[in-house]
C-alpha cells in the first residue's frame, strides 16, 4: 500500500537528528567520529539513529576496519527534504562537516584512502 510506505518514510524522517545526518551525509560519506562532533552526541546514540536509517534502507555502510563510514542509498532523498522545507518555508542551514583529520578523537581513515 503506497499510503504505508510514504508514512514509514515520514516516520523515519520525523525524528530531528536523522533529518541533520541525512543533510550530514549529502552526497559523500561520513564517519560516526565526524557525526559525532557536528550532532555533539555519543556514538551510542548516533548508532541507534544509523540502525533506524539503515533498516528503511536510507543508508549504506562501508566499513573501513573498524570504522563505518556512511552514505544515502538515493541521494534524491535530498531533494524530498528539500521540498518538504520548502513547502513550509523553512530554511535548511548547510552543515559543516569536518574533515576526518581535524576530528582529533577520530581513529578512522580519510574516504578514499581506505
Amino acid at each position: 500500500m503506497a499510503e504505508k510506505t510514504l508514512t514509514d518514510l515520514f516516520r523515519v524522517l520525523g525524528q530531528p537528528a536523522r533529518l541533520q545526518i541525512l543533510r550530514m551525509i549529502g552526497d559523500g560519506e561520513v564517519c560516526v567520529c565526524q557525526m559525532e562532533v557536528v550532532l555533539g552526541k555519543r556514538q551510542a546514540y548516533i548508532s541507534q539513529q544509523m540502525s533506524v536509517l539503515r533498516e528503511a534502507g536510507l543508508v549504506e555502510a562501508a566499513k573501513s576496519g573498524r570504522n563505518n563510514f556512511y552514505r544515502l542509498t538515493d541521494p534524491g532523498l535530498l531533494d524530498v527534504v528539500q521540498a518538504a522545507a520548502d513547502y513550509l518555508g523553512v530554511e535548511l542551514p548547510l552543515i559543516d562537516v569536518p574533515d576526518v583529520s581535524e576530528v582529533s578523537s577520530c581513529g578512522c581513515s580519510v574516504p578514499g584512502e581506505r
